[in-house]
């Protein structure tokens, strides 16, 4: 191939037309390198930067700095944001919250340079991690106070292992005035006022408050809420302040634990010389007030509404029938697949002129074969009292009695049906007039 003599003008021309070349020297010790926001942390050469620079004015791609009035409106729409949610969180959830919010807001900051603008991307993170940090500090010592504040409120009315559950939840708790569906117990020893005059008052007290230790010990061990003592008699409450579904189930259980407690209780009173008492019991589901009641200086965490005073009454009302416990028709409708119980009465408290039914709990399901018979033949003689058919009803109940001469119930009916046989009510609706509290 034969040689070909180029010269170098037509050389320029040739590759050259209608560009800008820029010549010159990127040798390192010249130290003509800077490192740009473009090189990636690589210093780049005094050419290379000339020619980026003009690269940008022939494409027009200028970077814009944002105007500081842009910025600070910036940061202040996202601390209120940041703060209007941070309100609302835990702790743990609050610090994740904070810091992938500063996070986002950098690559918003670097996608915005890859665009063309200049963001601030010191101050805006900082001032995310400053108004989340004072948010956290708040909310711990805020949370550690109420968390102070509960466990000094309902230490005295939780067991431990409960008011751990509302500590680790505080927000579930609502301390003021509220109303729900709660379960309430009452609980009083038969005649404590005989016994009482019997014992020398340090005596007394010691035995109270044994006896009062295990029924609260049973109370909390079914994650009840203690509301009060009042003498002898036990006030407990289930559905509040932490809602439970199963409250009347677990209001039920309590009360039988309870009267099989009495065993343990009678042995202990021996020894100080009593022997014959018995416990009574009322439970009542249904919608209460619940909440803080009381003065600035001193307060209780406490039930109010006719259904807490239903179950007091009916605590009472075993006193009629010779049973320990009664629970309330509402109740029952929650518990009676778990439970045994036998249908007592429609009964109008004191007080009251509406009958409400009410049923003797006599254990957890199911029941004995022999119970079960028992129970069939009571509400066969009941329902006929209820009917109104006074003689029959008579006479089915003087033979359950002969079978079960031990049932105090079927004993109270056959005294009232004797009663009412010899001078019969003329508008016999089936309800009995409580006379007792």
């Amino acid at each position: 191939m034969p040689a070909v003599r180029e010269a170098l003008p037509d050389i320029l021309f040739a590759n050259f037309t209608d560009k800008i070349v820029l010549i010159g020297a990127t040798a390192p010790d010249l130290h003509d390198e800077q490192i740009t926001p473009v090189s990636n942390g690589v210093a780049m050469s005094g050419v290379e930067i000339h020619a980026n620079v003009i690269q940008t004015i022939l494409e027009g791609r200028y970077l814009f700095e944002e105007t500081t009035e842009a910025t600070i409106i910036a940061m202040a729409i996202v601390i209120i944001a940041l703060t209007a949610i941070l309100i609302y969180l835990p702790i743990l959830p609050a610090i994740i919250v904070t810091a992938v919010t500063a996070v986002v807001y950098i690559l918003y900051a670097i996608f915005s340079f890859d665009n063309g603008i200049i963001r601030n991307i010191i101050v805006p993170p900082l001032a995310i991690l400053v108004t989340g940090a004072i948010n956290i500090v708040y909310k711990y010592f805020s949370e550690s106070r109420q968390k102070k504040f509960i466990k000094k409120a309902f230490s005295y009315y939780l067991s431990s292992e409960v008011l751990s559950e509302v500590l680790s939840s505080p927000e579930k708790l609502k301390l003021g005035g509220t109303r729900t569906e709660i379960s309430v117990l009452f609980s009083d020893i038969a005649g404590f006022t005989s016994i009482s005059e019997k014992i020398n008052p340090e005596d007394l007290v010691h035995i109270l408050n044994s006896y009062l230790t295990r029924m609260t010990k049973i109370v909390f061990e079914n994650r009840g809420v203690l509301d009060k003592y009042i003498g002898d008699a036990v006030m407990a409450f289930w559905g509040a302040p932490l809602k439970t579904k199963n409250h009347a189930l677990l209001a039920c259980k309590t009360a039988l634990e309870m009267y099989q407690e009495m065993d343990a209780v009678r042995q202990e009173w021996k020894e100080y010389g009593v022997a014959d008492f018995d416990i009574r019991i009322g439970v009542n589901s249904g919608e209460m007030a619940v909440g803080n009641m009381g003065s600035d200086a001193r307060f209780d965490y406490t039930l109010l509404g006719d259904n807490v005073n239903l179950g007091s009454r009916l605590e009472g009302i075993n006193k009629e029938y010779g049973t320990n416990i009664i629970i309330s028709e509402s109740t029952y409708a929650a518990v009676k697949d778990n439970i045994v119980a036998r249908k007592l009465d429609t009964v109008a408290v004191k007080g009251k002129k509406t009958g409400v039914v009410i049923y003797e709990l006599r254990g957890l399901a199911p029941a004995s074969a022999e119970e079960t018979k028992f129970l069939r033949y009571f509400e066969a003689a009941r329902v006929e009292y209820e009917k109104g058919l006074f003689s029959p009803a008579l006479r089915a109940f003087q033979a359950l009695s002969k079978k079960y001469p031990n049932d105090n119930p079927t004993k109270v009916y056959i005294e009232r049906l004797k009663l009412i046989v010899k001078n019969p009510p003329k508008d016999w609706d089936g309800i009995f007039k409580a006379t007792t509290k």
